[in-house]
């Protein structure tokens, strides 16, 4: 970005952001100008990425992800999910 190639920083930026931990603070710049101009990243894309950070024990960036994330089934899916985390025998109980 400071080269003030923003367009070329930014293409193919879905694929390099969509990681399960976080990225170089020098990358921000890059990532700040895609959600400015392009609207990125996605629902869909923000849920990938979120349940990559999970797989790889980065809670604080799941945590930081959800923010991006609208798609309501996803929401209550990760509500669920956090619920689970918190009290797992919520797993072994059984619902009338």
């Amino acid at each position: 970005m400071e080269t003030g190639h923003k367009d070329k920083a930014i293409a193919g930026i879905e694929a390099f952001w969509n990681i399960g931990h976080s990225r170089p603070d020098a990358c921000d710049s890059s990532f700040e100008h895609w959600q400015k101009t392009k609207g990125g990243p996605s629902s869909a894309l923000a849920t990938s990425r979120f349940w990559k950070s999970v797989a790889a024990k980065q809670m604080s960036l799941a945590k930081y992800l959800r923010r991006f994330i609208t798609d309501k089934q996803d929401k209550a899916v990760i509500d669920r999910f956090y619920k689970i985390q918190a009290n797992p025998e919520l797993l072994t109980k059984r619902t009338p």
